[in-house]
């Protein structure tokens, strides 16, 4: 009921996904923590955050805050500011009630890039037998060339081709290989061709 400026004192950070929790304090972010006995006095004004840890969790997450009301007055323990009965003190800087806010985190997928260099098709004799032509995993042809900041197991999506020496076959599973032309598939800028790494192309 008085006219003193409230604040906030945080007894409680947590979240469903990896990260820290900060405050600006003097333009620098420090790592804080708070506890139900210890919380975290937070003056009007004070810049408080959760920074997620990049890619730890590869999903949405949510992280909450459970604070009270304080008045800026002393800074004992809040499990000091209760009489013998149990009963919050009149006296104490610390409102009675409870509240909680949350902050929702959205998973941002990165794209692959290339790192410059071409994928490279080993020499095949022009007579070789479909059964011996056994092709190339998309595993293999991208080794080395492709780097994904999300450390995902990379495919290739086919958005063109060219058959002037042959026909391009794919096949999405092991061995016995199931070749299908990707002819007889239609391929434009709103539909790919999606090729998991374990997929197999060859050119016959």
């Amino acid at each position: 009921l008085s006219n003193d400026v409230l604040g906030l004192a945080v007894q409680n950070l947590s979240a469903n996904i990896p990260g820290i929790w900060e405050v600006l304090i003097d333009s620098t972010w420090m790592i804080v923590n708070a506890s139900r006995c210890n919380p975290l006095l937070l003056f009007p004004g004070t810049q408080l955050r959760f920074r997620p840890f990049p890619n730890f969790a590869k999903m949405d997450g949510l992280a909450s805050v459970m604070f009270r009301a304080w008045d800026n007055g002393n800074n004992d323990s809040f499990c000091d500011s209760f009489d013998e009965n149990g009963k919050l003190l009149d006296t104490s800087s610390y409102s009675k009630e409870t509240n909680i806010t949350t902050i929702s985190i959205r998973y941002l997928n990165r794209a692959p890039t290339f790192t410059g260099f071409l994928p490279i098709f080993k020499e095949i004799p022009e007579d070789i037998t479909k059964p011996e032509n056994i092709g190339y995993s998309m595993r293999e042809l991208l080794a080395n060339i492709s780097v994904d900041l999300d450390d995902e197991e990379l495919g290739t999506a086919i958005v063109a081709m060219d058959n002037l020496l042959g026909e391009w076959e794919i096949s999405s599973n092991n061995q016995p290989y199931n070749w299908l032309p990707i002819n007889n598939l239609s391929i434009t800028d709103e539909n790919t061709v999606l090729n998991n790494s374990s997929s197999r192309i060859r050119l016959v």
